[in-house]
């Protein structure tokens, strides 16, 4: 069938959820709130003003949210995945992953920013909360699981490396 070829590049890029299914279903549909709000708001569908003077802080927002999405993207390549992978995979420490341990997670927490600001609503509001909170959730299950598949080198680099942005934790 025309479905075939998408449900196989589906199985190759989304694993085992992190955390338990409901919340981890939950994170992307919050997600999905997050990600429309600008794309609505550039498309001209105004469902709040943004925020009075904070328009320009917004678009630095996403801009910087796309440039850590590509650049995390160059390290991981098609090692990508949604959730944990079930096959053998790599460690992530080099370019972004240096200064980094969840880029893709600072993207979603950059882009949620920026969606509030653009669209400063109850929905998106609540929505890039509780995107937050769970995918920062699903950070620290990853790292659990990180720590039993690579043991040492994953602690030295979790020494090394913030979290998110700062110093090392």
């Amino acid at each position: 069938t025309a479905m075939a070829p998408i449900l196989a590049l589906l199985r190759t890029i989304v694993g085992r959820p992190t955390i338990h299914p409901v919340p981890f279903a939950i994170t992307k549909l919050t997600l999905t709130v997050v990600l429309l709000a600008p794309a609505l708001h550039v498309a001209g569908v105004r469902i709040r003003s943004p925020l009075h003077g904070l328009a320009p802080l917004a678009v630095a927002l996403l801009v910087a949210s796309f440039i850590v999405v590509v650049l995390a993207g160059r390290v991981l390549g098609r090692s990508a995945r949604i959730g944990l992978p079930d096959g053998a995979t790599e460690l992530a420490t080099t370019g972004i992953y240096r200064f980094c341990r969840h880029p893709m997670y600072l993207a979603i927490f950059l882009y949620a920013g920026a969606s509030c600001l653009l669209c400063p609503h109850p929905a998106v509001l609540a929505s890039a909360i509780v995107t937050c909170l769970l995918h920062h959730r699903i950070a620290l299950a990853e790292e659990t699981f990180l720590a039993e598949r690579f043991g040492a080198v994953w602690l030295e680099h979790m020494a090394r490396t913030p979290r998110y942005v700062g110093l090392p934790h």
